[in-house]
């Protein structure tokens, strides 16, 4: 993925953070959802779990080689993601998938054809907001 995220080099530029801290659009307020993911290698069908609160832009750092874990690899793809409401959730559950080590019990989760017709899985495990 070559395109810059929409917005996100003109919040750097104002000195405004993005990701899991102040969201630019509404200054004061901090992310309230965050994300566990496994992605795959469409390379070497290796898989990455990991965590993040913009999952568009960790993505785009994956594939561009910004973590050195995945660099490698890459690129990636998204085959598994849950939502979660805080930080600690998500951080909790990226743990507790990182101990199933390749077990029936992660194949489960990325296993196709979970449903017809979709690249992937979305979990919400986040509490529903009222509005």
């Amino acid at each position: 993925m070559s395109r810059e995220i929409a917005g996100v080099a003109d919040h750097r530029k104002a000195g405004l953070r993005t990701g899991g801290q102040t969201h630019p659009a509404k200054r004061g307020t901090r992310t309230s959802m965050y994300f566990v993911y496994i992605l795959e290698s469409l390379k070497t069908t290796k898989h990455y779990t990991g965590s993040t609160s913009n999952l568009e832009k960790r993505l785009v750092t994956h594939n561009r080689g910004g973590n050195i874990s995945t660099k490698r690899d890459k690129p990636w793809k998204v085959v598994y993601t849950e939502k979660f409401g805080t930080k600690n959730e998500a951080e909790k559950r990226e743990r507790e998938i990182k101990r199933y080590k390749g077990g029936n019990s992660f194949k489960n989760l990325i296993k196709p054809g979970w449903r017809s017709g979709q690249t992937h899985q979305t979990v919400n495990l986040a509490p529903e907001r009222a509005t």
